[in-house]
């Protein structure tokens, strides 16, 4: 399954991590920094006092995607709406 997450902030890139381990996921973000550092070095989550790294794809928002089979947004209503 292809799944696309809208938001690359804490509670997108931690449901992308684990996501991830079992789907084909891509992170969205309007944050270039960002979408370089997940593509460089994956997502690191701490759990419990254990570090994992998780390799996760991440792409700038807008740009060209295939066809995904669900899309998970993680983005502040304030972003959500029109212009």
């Amino acid at each position: 399954m292809k799944i696309a997450v809208l938001g690359a902030g804490a509670m997108g890139s931690l449901y992308g991590a684990y996501l991830a381990q079992q789907e084909e996921v891509t992170l969205f973000d309007v944050y270039q920094p960002l979408v370089d550092t997940i593509n460089q070095q994956g997502v690191t989550v701490i759990f419990e006092g254990k570090q994992t790294v998780y390799p996760v794809k991440a792409q700038l928002s807008g740009s060209h995607a295939p066809v995904q089979d669900l899309v998970i947004v993680f983005v502040k209503g304030d972003y959500t709406r029109q212009t």
